[in-house]
């Protein structure tokens, strides 16, 4: 049996930008400064600065998993993935947690991935309580970041 497919599944958008990573010192305080910068984003409530940081990932899950919808759409289909990217705001809905970094970046555990190109920090900083509700789960964004050959740090994917 076989298969012809149409259309075709590109590449993920950091296959060609991504440069291999080793552990340093300076890749702990680079990655350590992309997390601050994207908390930042949080804190701010800067859901046009997320949406560009997270439209190549968004954009391809919103191809892969909703039919073509676009990095916007996608994140606004999603209820919790609306209320995170500050797209919608609930009253007793997820607060944003002061960022959860290790008091020595050599405490930091890292996991390294695609072939030594993409990292980050395990358990993920990025969390979100519901301080009016105790019994309710937390939510914490798995992001997986890569570096540019110009040594930017931008988001990868979103993990599980």
């Amino acid at each position: 049996m076989s298969f012809r497919l149409l259309d075709t599944i590109s590449d993920f958008h950091w296959v060609n930008d991504a440069t291999p990573l080793q552990d340093t010192p300076r890749l702990r305080h680079g990655l350590r400064q992309a997390y601050e910068r994207l908390h930042r984003l949080y804190e701010d409530g800067n859901s046009d600065a997320l949406l560009r940081e997270f439209e190549p990932v968004w954009d391809r899950a919103g191809l892969l998993m909703a039919g073509g919808k676009n990095a916007r759409e996608y994140t606004a289909s999603l209820p919790i993935a609306s209320q995170l990217a500050g797209l919608r705001q609930e009253p007793n809905g997820p607060q944003l947690q002061p960022l959860r970094l290790a008091d020595d970046p050599n405490g930091d555990s890292l996991e390294f991935m695609g072939n030594g190109r993409l990292v980050r920090i395990l358990p993920s900083p990025l969390h979100w309580s519901y301080p009016n509700q105790p019994n309710k789960e937390g939510h914490t964004v798995p992001v997986v970041f890569y570096r540019t050959a110009s040594g930017e740090w931008r988001i990868a994917t979103v993990s599980a």
